[in-house]
């Protein structure tokens, strides 16, 4: 379930990140959820609903002791530095992702909030805390499942002081959350200073075709082939850009022995891809979601995996080619973690879209819509992405 606390007591977050710490180091992120209708076929056509929810947290990284341990040892941050607290199951459960909601009470300056964790693969669990302001901080674990005793009752706690200013001059992130000014026409960091937003598209900036390769670049760099994903970051920041807008994940997109856009057997429409040209799979066009001839004609789809072939959900084993919206793949999402801290130590605000939007007829068709996306919307919060970003939800009703 959606964590309703954290979306009626924190109305925008974000979270800065410390460049020099380790592999997780900090983040910053403004978490605007814009819902928009979609358009694939007649579901779409009734939905009328265009909201703009905006969805927070107060969230982090803080590194926490053995899940044995009772007491983290008290540790000094920076403020809107993040945290990591890690937490490992003690019992076995069928579906880690959706039969466990954990959080942590967190503690603190004019803060007291119950911040929740997400399902970081195995038996493990993690919780990503912030210090919005200088001051002693603590907080106790808890879960939905009281008598396991590697999430509940573990505790900590940490110190956070100041940036100083010229630490902030070379991450703007270290300002504070990103929030709507007070006159509601602009953004602005916690601050009060502006942020103007200047942006490139990147659709595919979270898969393959983009890689991250852990590897330095130059600032002399010029766009070419084999462009990885830090060069592309430090041409464009040398422009001078501080956003770039990006698709969390493209579900039922692969090379595949099916057309760019089909539908199942049932007539539901799997995806509307972008095609792999010169692969030819169909012997001539098929129809798209509204009855006309496909615009992708008979190419199969492009593979947007991530860089080391992971897929973003299991896929279903009842409905063939279709995500299992109920099982995500952990791995593909520190993929793209890797990718949005590097974003934010290079002081960008990404703007992230959810999914991409022709998902909508299959997901809807087969899963409980409501829950499963809320859920998935709640971890791209709260997991891997948790850095400043602006994000964009298709929304389905």
């Amino acid at each position: 379930m959606p964590c309703k606390e954290a979306q009626s007591t924190l109305r925008i977050h974000t979270i800065n990140l410390g460049k020099f710490k380790r592999k997780y180091v900090s983040a910053n992120f403004l978490q605007i959820i814009f819902i928009k209708r979609l358009r694939m076929n007649q579901f779409f056509k009734r939905l009328s609903i265009v909201r703009l929810l905006v969805l927070c947290t107060a969230i982090g990284l803080m590194a926490c002791a053995a899940p044995s341990i009772k007491n983290a040892q008290q540790t000094q941050i920076h403020t809107w530095e993040t945290q990591e607290i890690v937490l490992l199951a003690e019992k076995s459960y069928q579906n880690y992702y959706t039969d466990v909601d954990m959080w942590v009470q967190l503690k603190g300056p004019g803060f007291d909030k119950r911040v929740y964790g997400f399902w970081d693969g195995d038996k493990r669990f993690v919780v990503r805390v912030v210090a919005t302001k200088p001051g002693e901080w603590t907080w106790q674990s808890r879960s939905n499942h009281p008598d396991d005793l590697g999430l509940n009752g573990h505790s900590g706690s940490f110190t956070a002081i100041e940036w100083s200013a010229g630490e902030k001059k070379h991450n703007p992130n270290r300002q504070g959350f990103v929030r709507v000014s007070s006159n509601g026409h602009a953004l602005e960091y916690a601050d009060g200073t502006p942020f103007f937003m200047v942006g490139d598209t990147w659709l595919a900036g979270t898969t393959w075709r983009l890689p991250f390769r852990n590897a330095p670049t130059s600032n002399d760099y010029q766009p070419g082939p084999g462009i990885g994903f830090e060069d592309a970051v430090a041409f464009r920041r040398k422009q001078g850009f501080n956003s770039v807008s990006m698709i969390a994940s493209f579900p039922n997109w692969d090379a595949d022995l099916n057309p760019s856009t089909h539908a199942d057997k049932n007539g539901i429409y799997l995806r509307n891809a972008w095609e792999k040209f010169g692969y030819d799979v169909a012997s001539e066009q098929g129809t798209d979601a509204s009855g006309g001839v496909s615009y992708w004609g008979s190419f199969t789809a492009k593979n947007m995996r991530d860089e080391y072939g992971h897929l973003p959900f299991a896929m279903s084993a009842e409905h063939k080619g279709v995500s299992d919206f109920t099982r995500i793949n952990p791995a593909y999402f520190k993929s793209l973690d890797r990718k949005m801290t590097y974003l934010s130590q290079e002081g960008f605000v990404p703007l992230l879209e959810t999914v991409r939007r022709d998902v909508g007829p299959s997901w809807n068709a087969y899963f409980n819509f409501n829950e499963t996306f809320a859920r998935y919307t709640q971890y791209l919060l709260i997991a891997p992405l948790m850095q400043p970003l602006v994000m964009l939800s298709k929304y389905l009703g």
